[in-house]
């Protein structure tokens, strides 16, 4: 696998950190070279990161609430409302379904992706990602059946808005959520950022066109980025085949290699379920690769990961 570029760059910061992002603030392509870097400078859409710290082994845990993993989408709680009720959504989730509501208008006002309404859409998937990335990071049930009730809402305002406003070269993707986990500490110190991305459509696996019913297709990827050496590490796919029926499995690649993590069969996973599996297997991934990276540093997993959540205003919540 390969780097991911972009056309478009920040020129207001010189020091930007290179990001495999959505290219032209939405559009993930794939460029394949033996070289795994990221290579270009992208548009950074102001997401708040979902932040995991996981100390080094023989140190005491952080003064932070913890839990031991994100919340597993299969764990039993009770239903949010009787069946046949309309989940009511929180402030902030009212403001965007509105504001997706009020964006189908647009059809009206734009002939073309022009930079006015290129502007105005990417304000609007920035408020969406952001609130995404929240949700995800409250974990509840509630907050995941929020969540998924806005992505719908941004699905369908983009069958809406139809190929002529937002052409699959353009955007073809939206981000879901981003991931931002600490290893070690002081000069032990290592990041990495998990970028999870939703395809609005099947994408031919071995491409970046609409892929047909019996086309191998990627529907999810999730990148994880070693940021100290500015490489992508791995990259885990949700993949769907045909032979008489649909077929779902989790794949990863690294290192030019590919493999099998977790097949799913007929049905499509949720969001969930999918970054359930990735998270835990990346966890294993990242402590190799910060064994290989200081011979001095010991792994363990006796401790917690402890989860925070930072947001524009600059305040910062902790939660079980």
């Amino acid at each position: 696998m390969g780097c991911i570029s972009s056309s478009a760059k920040d020129e207001s910061e010189s020091n930007e950190v290179r990001e495999p992002l959505l290219i032209n603030g939405g559009s993930y392509h794939e460029d394949r070279s033996d070289n795994d870097q990221v290579t270009r400078v992208v548009n950074r859409n102001r997401v708040p990161n979902t932040v995991i710290n996981l100390p080094s082994p023989g140190s005491r845990p952080p003064p932070l609430v913890t839990y031991e993993d994100i919340p597993s989408p299969t764990e039993k709680e009770r239903p949010l409302s009787p069946p046949g009720n309309t989940l009511a959504l929180s402030r902030d989730g009212e403001m965007i379904r509105k504001a997706l509501q009020d964006a189908y208008s647009w059809v009206e006002s734009y002939t073309d992706p022009n930079p006015e309404f290129a502007f105005k859409m990417n304000q609007l998937f920035t408020k969406c990602e952001s609130h995404f990335t929240f949700l995800a990071n409250e974990g509840s049930q509630r907050d995941k059946r929020e969540c998924d009730l806005l992505v719908e809402e941004l699905l369908k305002l983009r069958t809406h808005l139809g190929p002529r406003l937002l052409p699959l070269a353009t955007r073809n993707a939206f981000m879901r959520e981003r991931i931002s986990v600490t290893m070690g500490e002081g000069s032990e110190e290592h990041q990495f950022r998990i970028d999870c991305i939703q395809f609005f459509e099947p994408i031919v696996f071995y491409g970046n066109s609409l892929g047909k019913k019996e086309d191998l297709v990627k529907l999810y990827v999730f990148v994880v980025t070693d940021l100290k050496k500015d490489s992508v590490l791995i990259r885990y796919y949700l993949e769907r085949s045909f032979l008489y029926d649909f077929y779902h499995v989790l794949c990863y690649f690294k290192d030019n290699n590919r493999g099998q993590l977790k097949p799913y069969g007929t049905s499509c996973p949720s969001y969930w379920t999918i970054r359930q599996d990735m998270y835990q297997n990346t966890k294993h991934h990242l402590r190799e690769a910060v064994l290989q990276a200081s011979s001095s540093y010991t792994l363990s997993n006796r401790h917690h990961p402890t989860v925070s959540t930072y947001f524009p205003d600059g305040r910062v919540t902790q939660a079980n």
